[in-house]
This record gives C-alpha cells, structure tokens and sequence, in this order.
C-alpha cells in the first residue's frame, strides 16, 4: 500500500533531523580537536565562533520544529552540555526568546 505524501513528507523530515543533528555534532567535533583548531584560520577564537554558530542552529532547529523527535532532543542536549560555547550561545537564544501565553 502506498503511503500519502503527507505521510512520507513526515517520514522524510525524521530522517533530515537525525541527519541534521549528525552533520553538526561532527562540527563540533572538529571545532574541539586541537589538531584542526591549530590549523583553522583565526585559531581558537575562530573555533569558538564556529561553535557558537552550531549552538545557534540547534536553537532554531528546536524552537522552529515541534515534531522534532525526543531521541534527537535528547542528543542535542547531551552535546551542548559537552561543549561550553555551544551551550553557552544556545542558552543566549533561549534566554532572549518570549515564551508564548499558555492557553
């Protein structure tokens, strides 16, 4: 039976989060390996920036995206508790962020 597209639309956005979510944790883990930090231009203030950019894309991946899935959530939690200045600019977003009335 085929499935609808709304159906795989929902599929394939589960796949793109989890895909997501890899593709900046191996960011993040270059941006915190000394021997490429030695390497990139600007050096380690450019690694931090670099990560405070990751930590602002996880904010926008979380705040923008109600069916993101726990599993991810989780991960991403578990990273920015891993690396200061990716959790440091995520908290800024959220801190900045109004939160909206409850009905």
């Amino acid at each position: 039976m085929f499935s609808s597209a709304a159906e795989n639309r929902n599929r394939l956005r589960l796949v793109y989060f989890d895909l997501f979510y890899e593709t900046m944790r191996c960011s993040a883990r270059a941006y915190t390996t000394p021997a490429i930090v030695a390497k990139l231009k600007g050096g380690q203030p450019a690694a931090e920036q670099k990560l405070a950019d990751l930590g602002e894309k996880f904010f926008h991946l979380v705040s923008k995206n109600e069916d993101l899935q726990p599993e991810v959530k989780e991960k991403i939690k578990d990273l920015l508790d891993k690396t200061p200045a990716m959790k440091k600019r995520f908290d800024e977003l959220a801190a900045a962020t109004p939160t909206p009335p409850k009905s």
